[in-house]
């Protein structure tokens, strides 16, 4: 096995320790794995930046349709999840539930007064 010298940490090692690249004309990286993934990570904390509302939805909608279309992946999936949480995250993943819950049910009960009230007006005007 060749010794390759990373760029930049000048250190010579195994060509195992570096990524293989299609570019380059020796077929490897110049980096070895350890920067590559240094520099990888630098670089996405510098270009992250908040989703939009609609880029959210459109994510929501994309994991809504595959969890639709593998129903029995995404039970497996929750499954071994839930196996593999501390009694702490399962608390906390079933009060951010309840949380959600609550929310949903107020949001449905104000939809049923402003129904309501819209409803009586009507009749009123009758």
């Amino acid at each position: 096995m060749e010794l390759r010298t990373c760029k930049r940490c000048n250190k010579e090692l195994p060509e195992d320790m570096f990524y293989r690249r299609k570019q380059s004309k020796s077929g490897w990286d110049c980096n070895c794995k350890e920067c590559r993934n240094a520099i990888n990570k630098v670089s996405q904390e510098k270009n992250k930046r908040e989703k939009t509302p609609e880029e959210k939805a459109k994510a929501v909608a994309a994991v809504n349709k595959w969890r639709e279309k593998n129903r029995e992946k995404a039970r497996e999936y929750n499954r071994r999840s839930a196996k593999n949480m501390s009694k702490e995250q399962r608390d906390a993943m079933n009060a951010r539930k309840r949380e959600l819950y609550a929310i949903k049910k107020d949001e449905k009960a104000k939809r049923k007064y402003s129904f309501m009230l819209e409803f009586k007006k009507a009749l009123k005007e009758l």
